[in-house]
């Protein structure tokens, strides 16, 4: 990595297109994402969380540059619909990869032989709302944005279509009800079966063996919420609403994407804030503890943490258009993200996962913790460095958070060279968000 691409403090558009020119270069330049897409084979899978975070980077620096030059941001909108449309084209149910063995069809979505659940083929929400969404953030912002509908326009209908097929696949394994609120998608029933004899992954399989019919954990569930808040804008859209309209599009899927996606990713997110636990430091400041899953009495991780509250940022800048949904279909029910929330989700960052030594000068500097709750004994060779990119959009609510992060991702252990000839922990996805959310530093 180049120290060119360090991340300074000025945030002049000069300097936001010369970090966003650095940015490019260093991940995108050189690599073909539409020839790794399409070299998938069953023995090699799509499923591959780094595609996920390329995506979200792409979707990040597309909103911070476009208002300052729509020419230079042109590549990164292209760029994403070029892997949207590359996702869709090898999906499971496009090029006839195996029948999802615990679903008993050709799914909408992208699977794998899974060792941690017998090896069988198997397809998950937690993937399709990763992949998703980079079809629902290019759809959505150009059914905003008229200008680029003459180009894009038909890319953005298909899309918005595609992430409710991928939806509606999975929606029998969804737990949503007008008497209840809370939703999320359950854990197969199916996995009740499973036989989990490879030594290596029964830990995990069995896992998912006993919670089968329940909850799938907090962060799978937000990765389908993000894609499918992207989805539900686009969908109110004249554009959208015009294929409709045209007998282009069906309506009950219109229905789905405008209707019952605003109800569930509302239900989905008051599951998930009744399952946070409010803990106070020493001096009395509220912070957040959690679990991984509802069932399982696991503390949550840093990096799982980290993605759950990049999807919040995103129901965060669609909460207003969500909520309007919401409203116009005679529903009660809101978006209910607040700013005490965020504030707290901060506090246990400050707090909790950046350890700073100030008293040894030999102890740990800008080193993560590997736990939400402080402790999992980081080092300077284990730790969370790289899982900060979820974490920076704080920086709204506290703006220490794009300090420490920053601080957190340049870090170097003692001894390294000054400067050093790389920056270990500096991946596309924490690069974009420094960039994006640098603004409230």
């Amino acid at each position: 990595m180049s120290n060119s691409c360090y991340i300074g403090d000025a945030n002049d558009p000069t300097t936001i297109l010369a970090d966003s020119e650095c940015f490019y270069c260093t991940y995108f330049a050189n690599r073909d994402d539409v020839e790794e897409i399409n070299a998938a084979t069953p023995e090699h899978s799509l499923v591959d969380w780094e595609r996920g975070r390329r995506i979200s980077a792409l979707v990040q620096m597309y909103d911070l540059v476009a208002p300052l030059d729509p020419t230079h941001a042109a590549r990164y909108l292209e760029r994403l619909g070029q892997i949207a449309g590359a996702l869709l084209a090898n999906r499971d149910d496009v090029r006839g990869f195996p029948v999802d063995q615990f679903r008993g069809r050709l799914m909408p979505a992208w699977g794998a032989f899974t060792a941690d659940r017998d090896n069988q083929w198997n397809t998950d929400p937690v993937i399709a709302g990763l992949f998703t969404y980079g079809m629902a953030g290019f759809a959505r912002r150009v059914t905003d944005n008229p200008v680029l509908q003459p180009q894009y326009g038909a890319e953005a209908v298909r899309f918005v279509t595609a992430v409710i097929e991928t939806y509606e696949a999975f929606r029998r394994e969804l737990h949503l009800g007008n008497h209840d609120a809370w939703a999320y998608f359950t854990v197969p029933a199916e996995y009740a079966s499973l036989a989990c004899n490879d030594p290596k992954f029964a830990h995990a399989c069995q896992g998912y063996r006993d919670t089968a019919g329940k909850p799938i954990a907090y962060n799978e569930n937000l990765s389908m919420m993000k894609a499918l808040a992207e989805v539900a804008l686009a969908s109110d859209s004249a554009l959208y609403r015009g294929a409709a309209a045209a007998g282009c599009v069906s309506p009950a899927r219109l229905y789905l994407a405008t209707n019952e996606a605003p109800l569930l990713i509302a239900k989905n997110f008051t599951f998930f804030d009744k399952h946070l636990r409010t803990e106070h430091d020493s001096d009395g400041t509220p912070f957040f503890e959690w679990d991984h899953q509802l069932p399982l009495p696991r503390i949550q991780d840093t990096s799982h943490a980290g993605f759950e509250l990049g999807c919040l940022a995103v129901l965060l800048e669609d909460k207003i258009r969500l909520n309007a949904l919401l409203k116009g279909a005679g529903r009660s029910e809101r978006v209910a993200l607040s700013t005490p929330l965020f504030v707290r989700f901060a506090n246990t960052f400050l707090r909790k996962i950046w350890h700073y030594d100030y008293q040894n000068p030999n102890g740990l500097r800008n080193v993560l913790d590997e736990k939400v709750n402080g402790k999992s004994n980081p080092t300077e060779t284990q730790n969370a460095n790289e899982e900060c990119a979820g974490w920076i959009p704080l920086a709204q609510f506290d703006r220490w958070i794009w300090t420490r992060c920053r601080d957190a991702t340049f870090h170097t252990p003692p001894g390294s060279p000054d400067p050093p000839p790389s920056y270990p922990y500096l991946r596309e996805d924490n690069h974009a968000a420094l960039l994006r959310y640098r603004q409230f530093h």
